[in-house]
């Protein structure tokens, strides 16, 4: 059995058609509910069907609202406190990725693929997409064992697979999920809003007050007041915001404490991302006192709790968050 799990977005319908142009009959869909909240998820539905009728495959809903939540819960946890958490990166481990035990509650199977629309490869672990500008290697660095997994867009580019689903005339109006599971990023903080509440915070530039900005904002995120701004730091007791320009160097730092999930004893050259739609850049790392220091080839913005994900050449090694923070302000340093 083929299991595709989809979005009815343009990633998903392209697997679809590539197992189906293949020749595999035996191919179920799995769509997986988590949000209630403009999800438009009746519309990823009514386009289901249209794939349905043209394929004639099996399609199944799978509610995974209730684990996510408890994901999301965390999320504006962290959040709240300044913190950079990623729900992304632990519901692909916890939901995405574990699609068995739900799939083992509606159908039986002895063996299966899996396909998704992730793009990246994988070979005896991850490797980078060949289109690196959407390469989803980041969002998956917690999976450690996976099996019968197949991620057949690692190969292609967007715009090939744009071209390729134009032809048969499947190129679906809907546009690509973006993040936090289909809510789109222009609509995010609004989304938010109605979670954690809309709390202004006073925005200090040279320890003069410029305006005012929601306190949610994260460490190193880009405001605009006149002029675009970053967030060095925060305040949480007066509810401040402290700003500066890009190239302050009080937004930057070359030296970082993560989390020791591997056994490294020696001093390893690696690259880095430190976001998913970021290049891969050099750094250092060493093991001291149970931590990781990794030490930056080229000054980065950062923040606590955030994702730092590392790859030789183009395989994926490990990934961590960040807990301590050091040499900010380095060139005084």
């Amino acid at each position: 059995m083929i299991i595709v799990s989809v979005s009815s977005g343009i990633d998903s319908t392209f697997c679809i058609l590539l197992i189906s142009k293949i020749g595999y009959k035996n191919l179920l869909c799995t769509y997986i509910k988590i949000w209630n909240y403009d999800c438009k998820f009746k519309i990823h539905f009514k386009y289901l069907n249209n794939l349905i009728n043209i394929f004639l495959f099996k399609k199944l809903i799978l509610d995974c609202e209730k684990p996510y939540s408890k994901i999301f819960k965390k999320f504006l946890k962290l959040y709240k406190i300044g913190k950079t958490p990623n729900a992304d990166i632990v519901c692909n481990n916890l939901i995405k990725f574990r699609i068995q035990k739900y799939l083992y509650k509606y159908v039986i199977f002895s063996k299966f693929i899996f396909l998704t629309g992730h793009y990246l490869k994988y070979k005896n672990g991850f490797f980078l997409s060949d289109d690196f500008s959407k390469d989803q290697s980041y969002f998956l660095y917690k999976i450690i064992k996976i099996k019968n997994c197949f991620f057949p867009l690692g190969n292609y580019y967007k715009y090939q697979i744009k071209k390729i689903l134009d032809f048969f005339f499947l190129l679906p109006e809907l546009k690509s999920s973006k993040g936090m599971c289909f809510i789109e990023k222009k609509n995010f903080q609004y989304f938010l809003k109605n979670y954690i509440g809309n709390v202004k915070a006073n925005v200090y530039l040279k320890g003069e007050v410029i305006g005012k900005k929601s306190f949610f904002l994260t460490t190193g995120q880009k405001i605009f007041i006149k002029k675009f701004l970053y967030i060095f730091k925060k305040n949480r007791k007066k509810k401040s915001l402290y700003v500066c320009d890009f190239l302050s160097p009080i937004l930057f730092s070359i030296k970082v404490k993560i989390e020791n999930k591997i056994s490294l004893y020696n001093i390893r050259i690696l690259s880095f991302k430190l976001r998913n739609n970021s290049c891969l850049n050099k750094c250092i790392l060493y093991y001291k006192n149970n931590l990781i220091t990794v030490i930056f080839l080229y000054p980065q913005i950062v923040s606590i709790e955030q994702s730092l994900v590392f790859y030789y050449k183009k395989k994926l090694i490990f990934g961590s968050k960040i807990k301590k923070i050091f040499c900010k302000n380095f060139i005084n340093y």
